[in-house]
């Protein structure tokens, strides 16, 4: 898949930082994506350039479409294409399970 790019959502840290390094051991180029963590997103982009892909870093809040507009053009202006998306981006409240409102399960779906 070599010349090939992947924007992945959430991708500073946890499940979506492991699935963004493991493409780029395939050549794959990387838009990286992350709400709020810019450090995290650049450290992954650190350690995917090392293994030979350009990467662009880009944070941005998911839930808005205004957003979601932004993070794709900035992925096309950086690489003209993005041939994989993986939505892998996810919000998940930090309490027990039977702590969780009403309005957070909402966010989270």
């Amino acid at each position: 898949m070599q010349n090939r790019t992947a924007l992945i959502t959430g991708s500073g840290k946890n499940i979506g930082r492991a699935i963004a390094l493991r493409l780029a051991k395939e050549g794959i180029n990387l838009v990286i994506h992350g709400g709020t963590d810019l450090r995290a997103c650049e450290e992954t982009a650190r350690e995917a350039e090392s293994l030979g892909v350009r990467t662009f870093v880009t944070l941005g809040d998911l839930a808005q479409r205004s957003e979601v507009g932004r993070i794709s053009r900035e992925a096309k202006e950086a690489f003209n294409r993005v041939d994989v998306l993986i939505h892998n981006a996810a919000i998940r409240p930090h309490r027990d399970f039977m702590e969780i409102s009403d309005e957070e399960w909402d966010q989270v779906l």
